[in-house]
């Protein structure tokens, strides 16, 4: 998904706000032989957009520990819909480790994407459907966790769920687990759906999904 601004705006240079020294080295986690896991739970790699008017304060903020945004996303879904998990399975290939020997940071954003673009394709959207329609999801802001590291060779399932409020952003809340469960890493979205044409941001993007999927309910969308 393209980043944006809120207001719709695509972005050419997105902003980005980073805490915790190993940040710009790639962190991860994962057990793998001979593992040596190491603790980053004090480390956040934020993406941000440039604030604009139009969207929400809360839709805008992620905040708080993985467990307060895990708890903010059910509540925000209570009386809402929302998805089951979906994943897809990708092992880490040696080319994208660092000189650390582990995941690179950037790589972690790919794994999300294609998980969002398999469960796009597997509630029966193709890009190309929505390219035809003048319409493209877009992120707003992005939120990643590094909890232990991944090494080349290790095999993961990357989860992905949407979580549908009111108004024209939506979440994607994602994780990265490793085979034996433990949580590498954990990707928290805002994310809009674009109108190619005017360059805005779609007022229903709930709708416009269920209206372009086959199956909606893949999407936490129950059907019209």
């Amino acid at each position: 998904m393209e980043p944006a601004a809120e207001d719709g705006q695509p972005l050419t240079r997105p902003r980005a706000v980073t805490a915790g020294p190993a940040a710009a080295h790639g962190p991860g986690s994962g057990p793998g032989k001979g593992p040596r896991p190491l603790d980053l739970r004090a480390y956040d790699v934020k993406q941000v957009a440039n604030e604009a008017p139009g969207v929400d304060v809360a839709d805008r903020r992620l905040r708080g520990s993985g467990r307060a945004r895990m708890a903010e996303a059910a509540e925000q879904a209570a009386g809402t819909d929302a998805a089951e998990p979906f994943a897809v399975g990708i092992t880490v290939r040696g080319y994208e480790t660092d000189t650390q020997g582990h995941l690179n940071q950037s790589v972690y954003l790919q794994y999300a994407e294609h998980a969002r673009w398999s469960l796009l394709q597997a509630s029966g959207i193709r890009q190309s459907t929505m390219v035809d329609r003048r319409v493209g999801p877009v992120t707003v802001e992005t939120t990643i966790r590094y909890r232990r590291e991944l090494r080349a060779g290790d095999e993961v399932e990357v989860s992905c769920a949407f979580v549908w409020g009111e108004g024209k952003t939506f979440r994607i809340e994602q994780t990265v687990r490793t085979t034996d469960g433990t949580v590498a890493a954990e990707v928290s979205a805002v994310c809009g759906l674009l109108d190619l044409t005017e360059r805005k941001l779609l007022q229903d993007p709930r709708a416009a999904f269920r209206d372009l999927a086959d199956q909606p309910a893949l999407l936490g969308l129950a059907d019209a």
